[in-house]
């Protein structure tokens, strides 16, 4: 997972609630829908350099670039479906190209120059804008190469599925964070399709809520989401939350029209 910068936070409201209906620390989720695009795309059967892959929330895939040469000059372009705040950008440089620097822009504004140092880079924006436009603006390689890049928009969670999973993301992650704040096993079985794999393997909502309750599993909650978010795993079927443990992933799928709780990755510490 690229490392966020700060805690995790909300860009826009996408439902509203009320303090008697969620514990007191747990805030509104909220996602930007968006579509990802790039100037060329290294071919792959398995779709594992396609532009979205620049945020799917993980190291081992990332776009990259399919022009001939060391990929100077090719983008990765996110298109929001409104305007968005975006606060920070970190970077990632990845493939064996060594990109050593990256354009930004906004909305098609003056680009700013980015240095990527030990590969990694970051940029404070706050500002709002639809697009958002990376440049791989200079690399190490003197051939050609693959240029790739891993990208994160602090406090932003990014959806590109269809609109009826979209619309239905933010309701199912504040359900989520809500039973996990309070290890309801009502709550749990409500929003998990079990058994829910990985891991540990829970058959029962009263064997996920017990380990819960034990701190056996990491819990996504705090305000703001400090510790822990939900972001872009697969287009249009899958999510993943990030707990506060260093390997705690909760993975949902979209069936029957509704985001349910399919498998967990997690190191368990027990107290």
């Amino acid at each position: 997972m690229l490392a966020m910068r700060g805690r995790v936070g909300l860009i826009a409201a996408l439902i509203s609630t009320t303090a008697s209906a969620q514990p007191a620390a747990v805030k509104t989720p909220a996602w930007a829908k968006a579509q990802v695009t790039a100037s060329s795309t290294k071919a792959s059967k398995t779709g594992q350099y396609d532009a979205w892959r620049a945020i799917d929330n993980s190291t081992s895939t990332h776009w990259c670039e399919g022009a001939k040469g060391s990929g100077v000059g090719e983008s990765l372009t996110i298109t929001f479906a409104a305007p968005t705040t975006i606060p920070d950008l970190d970077l990632s440089a990845r493939g064996t190209a060594g990109i050593t620097a990256v354009d930004v822009s906004l909305d098609g504004g003056e680009p700013t120059h980015v240095a990527l140092k030990s590969k990694m880079g970051y940029l404070s924006l706050k500002k709002s804008a639809t697009t958002l436009k990376v440049t791989i603006a200079e690399t190490k390689a003197k051939r050609a190469a693959d240029a790739c890049l891993d990208l994160a928009i602090s406090f932003t969670g990014i959806y590109v599925g269809d609109d009826k999973a979209f619309a239905a993301v933010a309701p199912a992650t504040l359900k989520f964070i809500s039973a996990m704040a309070s290890c309801d096993a009502t709550a749990l079985a409500d929003i998990a399709d079990f058994p829910v794999k990985g891991g540990k393997r829970f058959a029962t909502a009263a064997a996920l809520a017990k380990a819960c309750a034990k701190h056996q599993v990491a819990k996504v909650s705090g305000e703001n989401w400090e510790g822990g978010h939900c972001g872009l795993d697969t287009p249009n079927d899958q999510i993943v939350c990030i707990g506060m443990g260093p390997d705690s992933w909760w993975r949902f799928t979209w069936k029957n029209d509704a985001w349910k709780l399919v498998s967990v990755s997690e190191k368990y510490y027990a107290e």
